[in-house]
């Protein structure tokens, strides 16, 4: 997705939560002259660019953008909101598979916690083993953005 205001252009695509590819981008937008501040977001896989209307030209800059992320927006033809992004068929269980994974994080911790407190170790325990099965299931999920 590239979204071009006066002075600032936003692209969000996955290959900008590569380290390497991302750097390459602002490396090579940072040659043009007229850059401003290039601020990315390896998390979200966002690039906001701000840039001197009266000196840098938005076309060469979409240009190298579009070289770089692999479409052309030389054309005036921008790519399809979402592009290279991985959508969900079914976008509203992936944020319930979230929420249910966070809220028996926390309820596995405190179910522990409690059990250490009221001196029931087969509960502690019991407990603790679920909480530490999720903790790895969500690093799994997440091992991109956590250990970028």
């Amino acid at each position: 997705m590239v979204r071009l205001m006066e002075g600032r252009i936003r692209v969000r695509d996955e290959r900008l939560k590569k380290r390497r590819i991302a750097e390459d981008l602002k490396r090579s937008l940072l040659a043009v002259k007229g850059m401003g501040e290039i601020v990315c977001n390896l998390r979200t896989g966002s690039l906001l660019i701000f840039f001197d209307t009266a000196v840098a030209n938005s076309k060469r800059i979409l240009g190298i953008i579009g070289e770089a992320l692999g479409f052309s927006l030389s054309t005036g033809e921008l790519p399809p909101a979402g592009s290279g992004r991985k959508e969900s068929p079914l976008p509203h269980l992936a944020g319930m598979a979230r929420r249910v994974g966070k809220g028996g994080m926390a309820a596995a911790l405190a179910l522990s916690l409690l059990g250490a407190a009221a001196g029931g170790a087969k509960l502690h325990a019991a407990a603790g083993i679920v909480f530490i099965a999720l903790v790895g299931v969500h690093m799994c999920r997440h091992n991109k953005t956590l250990f970028a």
